[in-house]
C-alpha cells in the first residue's frame, strides 16, 4: 500500500501538464459564460458510451514484457465532469459537454497512461489514449497518443469495425481478446525524439489495453487486472 501510495503523489507534478495535453488534443475551448448574457443550444452527455471505458479507475493493472518481467500500474481513480463550449466564434450560443477521465501510474513512476471520453460540439464523441514516459535526463514528458492525435470516434465498433484499425481477435499471453483496436498511427511528443516510443497499442472496451509495442522491438503484454 504505501509503494502504491507513493508512486501515486509522486506523479502529481504532472498532472497539470497532462491535463493541458487532452484538452488540446480533444479541441475543446471551455469558457467561462455569464448568466442570461448566453444560450444554451443543447446537452450532449456520454451516456453509455461511458461503458467503451471498461475501468473503473481502481484496478491494479499487470503487464508482462518480452523478458517475463511484470510492469504493474495502479488506478488512481475514474471521475466525470460537465463543461460548456461555445458554438461559434462569438460566443452567445453553447453546448453542455461531457468529459471522462481516468489515470492509471506505473509503481516506480517511470510511466501512466490515460483514457478520455468526451463529447465535443453537437452530439459527437471521442475517445483518447494517452501513454506517457517520464524522462528523468530531459527532464519533460514523453508521450504517444492515439490515432494521429485526433481522438477515435464512439462508439468504436461502430466507427472502426470495417477499417484497417480492426482485428477480429489477438492472442495475448495464451488468452484470445476479440473485437481489438489495433493503432499504429501514433502521434508523438516531438521533444522526446531519442526515447523509447510506443509505437502500437491494442485495446477492447471489454479490457481496456491488452498490448503495446515499443520502438525497440520490447511488447507489454496485458496479464492481469485485479479489481
Amino acid at each position: 500500500m504505501k509503494l502504491r501510495n507513493f508512486a501515486i503523489n509522486q506523479f502529481k507534478y504532472f498532472n497539470l501538464k497532462l491535463l493541458f495535453l487532452s484538452i488540446g488534443l480533444s479541441l475543446i475551448t471551455s469558457v467561462i459564460l455569464l448568466p442570461g448574457c448566453n444560450k444554451e443550444k443543447g446537452e450532449y452527455l456520454l451516456g453509455d458510451l461511458k461503458n467503451q471505458n471498461p475501468y473503473s479507475g481502481d484496478e491494479t493493472i499487470i503487464f508482462l514484457d518480452n523478458q517475463g518481467d511484470s510492469i504493474i500500474f495502479y488506478g488512481d481513480g475514474r471521475s466525470s465532469y460537465l463543461f460548456e463550449s461555445p458554438t461559434s466564434a462569438n460566443k452567445r450560443y453553447y453546448y453542455i459537454n461531457e468529459r471522462d477521465e481516468c489515470k492509471f501510474i506505473e509503481k516506480n513512476n517511470n510511466y501512466q497512461f490515460l483514457i478520455y471520453l468526451t463529447t465535443r460540439s453537437k452530439s459527437s464523441a471521442f475517445m483518447d489514449i494517452i501513454f506517457t514516459q517520464i524522462d528523468e535526463v530531459l527532464g519533460v514528458e514523453c508521450s504517444s497518443i492515439n490515432y494521429g492525435g485526433s481522438g477515435y470516434r464512439l462508439p468504436l465498433m461502430e466507427h472502426y469495425k470495417n477499417t484497417d484499425l480492426y482485428l477480429d481477435s489477438l492472442n495475448v499471453q495464451n488468452t484470445y481478446y476479440y473485437n481489438v483496436i489495433a493503432d499504429s498511427g501514433l502521434i508523438v511528443n516531438y521533444g522526446c525524439s531519442n526515447w523509447n516510443k510506443v509505437t502500437s497499442m491494442y485495446y477492447t472496451t471489454s479490457y481496456g489495453l491488452i498490448k503495446l509495442d515499443f520502438d525497440d522491438g520490447t511488447t507489454w503484454e496485458l496479464k492481469e487486472i485485479i479489481p
